[in-house]
């Protein structure tokens, strides 16, 4: 039993982890390592967001994600992403990100995403851009265009295991619209587990919110 949970989890790695930012890290997880993110997210109400990913090779790392609140009621929010990478050159990445929806309840409908995303491991800056297209059902139309999503992190270390981090998110369509704002903490706990605390204001709705969470790495499946 005991070398069956060593062969399960035999080498960790360092989390790549996509919250509690609106712009995911262009980083995959380390190929064959299981890595979870889950936390509590306050705006008008609570939820809780919760995402699985999976290294397969060094250049695709598929998830689910899901909202654990909502499982209850019938309505999880549940969506598949995959992320590919397109370059990698030092602290230097390029991908691309697919996601789709899957609506549950009889009037909701679906909704997916196509983007880009570049981070970059500066000596005293981390930054990270995201711009895409955001897709959704439009009565008997199908897929139809619904906006172009944009985001811009820029974080910064205070120390070897805290980091803290401003951004930005909006979307053109005709225009900008949906316009969010939040600054947030990030601590290195572990090697393998990094806690995270963020708060900002959300434009559209005139609402604050605030958000708790976790990414874990929980190792290398097989060994």
């Amino acid at each position: 039993m005991l070398l069956a949970l060593v062969s399960f989890a035999a080498a960790f790695a360092a989390p790549s982890g996509d919250r509690p930012a609106f712009s995911p890290s262009a980083f995959l997880v380390r190929p064959r390592s299981l890595e979870v993110e889950i936390g509590g997210w306050w705006q008008e109400g609570f939820t809780v967001p919760a995402r699985v990913k999976y290294g397969v090779g060094r250049s695709f790392e598929p998830s689910i994600g899901l909202d654990l609140s909502g499982v209850d009621e019938g309505d999880p929010n549940l969506s598949v992403q995959g992320k590919f990478r397109l370059l990698v050159e030092g602290e230097h990445a390029l991908s691309a990100l697919v996601r789709s929806g899957f609506p549950v309840a009889d009037d909701d409908r679906w909704s997916g995403l196509l983007a880009i995303l570049y981070t970059a491991g500066l000596p005293t800056l981390d930054l990270r851009a995201t711009a895409g297209l955001d897709l959704g059902s439009s009565g008997n139309v199908g897929v139809a265009y619904t906006g172009v999503p944009l985001t811009l992190l820029v974080g910064t270390p205070f120390t070897s295991s805290l980091s803290g981090f401003v951004e930005g998110a909006t979307v053109i369509d005709a225009g900008f619209r949906d316009w969010q704002a939040q600054g947030g903490l990030l601590w290195k706990v572990t090697g393998i587990l990094v806690l995270d605390a963020a708060g900002g204001w959300d434009f559209g709705t005139r609402d604050p919110f605030a958000t708790l969470g976790l990414t874990a790495n929980l190792g290398t499946l097989g060994g």
